[in-house]
């Protein structure tokens, strides 16, 4: 028996778009906004990153792994990992990113 899939597992959330008769993949990417500016998490080749105000910087095998990363104020961002403000690790309370709909 397989088991179920997770909504996050990379596997999962890659959807197949045709544009202009070529099947391309797409990966879902995240947003979490905070009072300092809007981070995101996007899919770079085979990992993530993480992007703020402009720059982008981790390398993390999973959005999870980038999330709590990203919450711990780890993110290899130095603009980003001095601000105080709170993010969530928990993936379920970021939200897709409406250009990777």
């Amino acid at each position: 028996m397989v088991p179920p899939r997770h909504w996050t597992d990379p596997g999962f959330i890659v959807r197949i778009v045709t544009i202009q008769g070529k099947v391309q993949r797409r990966t879902m990417a995240y947003e979490y906004p905070t009072p300092a500016g809007v981070l995101r998490l996007l899919r770079v080749q085979r990992h993530w990153a993480v992007q703020f105000k402009g720059r982008r910087s981790g390398d993390w095998r999973s959005p999870d792994a980038a999330a709590v990363a990203v919450a711990r104020h780890r993110s290899g961002l130095v603009e980003w990992d001095r601000q105080r403000s709170d993010v969530s690790g928990d993936l379920l309370d970021w939200r897709p990113l409406g250009e990777s709909l």
